[in-house]
């Protein structure tokens, strides 16, 4: 404890010195017994292993350098005193996986019990983070610093937390006192629990504050779990700074983990009451000393709604396992840095689908089978039950309630979705076919949104609720896509659709570019390298950039890329041409929404030549690099997007300002709308190549000629032709 407990700078008096380094002696006997149990034992040894481990290279810096941050770091390796397999697995996890930890006790195990030097300089070299370690500490903590993922963070934990506390509490109150009635069974779960939510809100936020200070301070989570999915490796003043971000979104769990732990504890304490009975202020009472004096069940039961409120919930064995993998091949975790978030969002966002009830159907058929396979082996509880793993045991009363609150909340969701989807109110992922999508953002529409009036507002980041919400508006265009093109395409159409609307999560980025660049190199590689480069900028950083700069960029290299991401230089890398060669600008308030709001909102821009061919379902791609056979240079292909799409647009709103194209049939005015837009990219090209001299040409196209038989004549050499 006085370890602990040291402050920077302070001086010690010989007897504590000596006391101290007899600590340090006493550690390093105590982890050489530890490794050995660690050997060959099971879970539970190999957590205080790795505690032990970690505790004794803490004792080590405490003796050595006195130093706060190491007292600091003696409180967090301390056995929690009510051990579980639970939490012996996330200590495990912690330390990077079962397999690391034996093969560290076997390294132990080799060296000498009574060479205390080896011991120390042993533990040193297994607990101090390698130098690639704090380099992804950085990165990590650059990719969080945006303002933007921070303000998305707490929507998503108001909205979920609210819907949980009082939607889903009223929704389950409802349907237990359906189940009672119907059963004649006690009523187990009440709608009352809502208003004692209320309450508990209230309690909540005073406590949830002091949390986040703590939290904020020490950069550790008061309720154990949390986002983070690496261990600090960065020591001091430094470490501290960079970890800003990772520890302003710990803090911001914790403050709503709190809050939800306090409106649990009352929502609980209420159930308690009103199943002993009591009503009126009886019930008050007996609330308000349950929430006083709680029993270890609701204690347990309201920290495990705390996790469950703010994604921290305690993932599958097999994300577990996926996690330790991409731990120990350290290149992935620049390519999927987060592994549990995504997937208990996703995890939500199921439950709330109409697919939970096939998986709560599924569950009770196996419940039922396994108790009366338990009955006809004869093997019974204490209390003449089955003897089945609780699990495993079919929901019943209040907690099928529970269960089956979900998907029918998430039923009404997906019908009222459906309805303003169908209505034109809620955007899909739009068309599939690039050129197609160009020509409709061209009009100002924008994916996964909300539509009021002229203005689109994004749902896509609002977890778990924009997964469900965006999957049903995919399925409505899908099913629209099915009268013009017929079922097999309508279908692939809606399964590509999802799959890019959950892929297209800013958390699975790097997973979906790596992806693309797999499959398809030639057309993704060199792009995926150039985001994975722009990451070297902070987050935060290219947030204010985009909140700054009007117009969007396309870099076209790994530097324009970076140097799009900067405040002032951005100004100098191209910039994102529409369908019509024209800058993508976006307003101030576009702007002010991407970095201040938790939604991205874009206006109409009353484009009806770009709306017209939206209707007839026609894309504009953008024109060939090369004019003939000879390739342009990158400023002559940016002159001919311009030029042609100017004269596009012109040509085609001449041809949409003549009353004899509105009596065309559908497929004439198609027609007529691709001979203006082919007709100015004639005149474009013809634009471009009177600036050329002709002796040049020849020669351009006589290099781009060569470049392409290079290959062929390779091919011909290897075969001895």
């Amino acid at each position: 404890e006085t370890l602990r407990n040291v402050r920077r700078g302070e001086a010690w008096s010989a007897e504590k010195l000596l006391a101290a380094r007899q600590m340090l002696v006493a550690s390093a006997e105590h982890l050489y017994e530890v490794h050995q149990r660690a050997a060959t034992g099971g879970e539970a040894e190999l957590a205080e292993f790795s505690i032990t481990l970690q505790r004794h290279a803490a004792i080590q810096k405490a003796v050595s350098g006195l130093t706060a941050e190491a007292g600091r770091a003696l409180a967090q390796f301390r056995m929690p005193a009510a051990s579980t397999a639970a939490m012996y697995r996330k200590i495990i996890d912690a330390a990077g996986g079962e397999r690391t930890i034996r093969d560290t006790a076997d390294l132990l195990g080799r060296i000498d019990p009574a060479d205390l030097v080896r011991i120390d300089h042993f533990t040193r070299h297994a607990t101090n983070p390698k130098f690639r370690d704090k380099i992804f500490e950085v990165w990590i903590n650059g990719l969080l610093s945006g303002p933007h993922t921070h303000i998305v963070n707490i929507s998503s934990n108001v909205l979920f937390g609210a819907e949980k506390a009082f939607v889903e509490r009223t929704v389950t109150g409802g349907i237990d006192w359906l189940r009672a009635k119907v059963t004649g069974t006690p009523q187990e779960r009440y709608m009352g629990e809502a208003y004692a939510e209320a309450y508990g809100l209230m309690q909540g936020v005073r406590e949830g504050l002091h949390v986040f200070g703590e939290a904020w301070r020490t950069g550790q989570p008061v309720f154990e779990e949390n986002k983070l999915e690496h261990q600090p490796a960065i020591d001091g003043k430094v470490g501290q700074v960079v970890r800003v971000p990772t520890r302003a979104l710990t803090a911001e769990d914790e403050y709503f983990k709190a809050v939800g732990y306090r409106q649990s504890l009352h929502a609980l304490a209420y159930r308690q009451a009103a199943s002993e009975g009591l009503v009126g202020d009886r019930r008050l009472h007996r609330m308000l000393t349950l929430v006083e004096t709680p029993t270890a069940e609701m204690i347990e039961q309201a920290r495990k709604e705390a996790h469950v409120r703010t994604f921290t919930d305690d993932p599958p064995e097999a994300v577990r396992k996926l996690m330790n993998l991409r731990d120990t091949a350290w290149p992935l975790k620049y390519i999927i840095p987060f592994i549990k978030t995504p997937q208990r969002i996703f995890a939500a966002g199921f439950r709330y689908s109409p697919l939970e009830f096939l998986r709560i159907g599924a569950h009770q058929i196996q419940g039922a089978r396994a108790e009366r396979a338990a009955v006809k082996e004869g093997r019974a509880d204490l209390f003449g039950a089955p003897d089945v793993p609780e699990e495993a045991r079919p929901y019943r009363g209040g907690e099928l309630s529970e269960r089956l609150a979900s998907p029918i909340i998430g039923s009404f969701l997906a019908a009222g979705v459906a309805t303003l989807a169908a209505a034109g109110y809620i955007t899909g992922g739009g068309p599939t076919d690039p050129k197609e999508k160009a020509a409709l953002l061209a009009t100002g529409w924008q994916p996964y949104s909300l539509r009021f009036g002229d203005a689109y507002v994004s749902f896509g980041r609002l977890e778990p609720f924009g997964t469900v919400m965006g999957a049903v508006a995919d399925f409505v265009e899908g099913f629209d896509e099915k009268q013009k093109t017929g079922r097999t395409e309508a279908i692939t159409r809606v399964v590509n659709a999802i799959n890019e609307n959950l892929l297209n999560k800013s958390f699975l980025t790097g997973l979906r570019d790596v992806s693309r660049a797999l499959v398809d190199p030639e057309r993704y590689g060199q792009w995926w390298v150039q985001a994975l480069a722009g990451t070297v900028v902070p987050q935060g950083v290219a947030q204010v950039t985009r909140a700054i700069d009007p117009t969007q960029r396309r870099p076209e290299s790994t530097g324009e890329t970076i140097a799009s991401r900067i405040p002032g230089i951005s100004f100098y890398t191209s910039p994102r041409r529409d369908i019509w060669g024209e800058p993508v600008e976006r307003s101030a308030a576009e702007r002010f929404s991407r970095f201040a709001l938790p939604v991205d909102v874009s206006t109409d821009r009353q484009d009806y030549a770009a709306a017209e061919l939206v209707r007839l379902g026609m894309g504009v791609g953008r024109p060939a690099r090369s004019i003939g056979k000879m390739p342009l240079s990158d400023d002559e292909y940016d002159r001919l997007v311009v030029e042609s799409g100017r004269r596009a647009k012109e040509r085609v709103q001449r041809v949409l300002d003549r009353n004899d194209y509105w009596a065309l049939a559908e497929d004439k005015k198609m027609d007529r709308l691709k001979d203006a837009i082919e007709a100015a990219r004639r005149d474009a090209r013809a634009l471009i190549l009177r600036d050329i001299p002709r002796d040049e040409r020849h020669e351009r196209e006589r290099a781009g000629f060569l470049k392409r038989l290079k290959p062929s004549i390779r091919e011909g050499v290897g075969a001895g032709r």
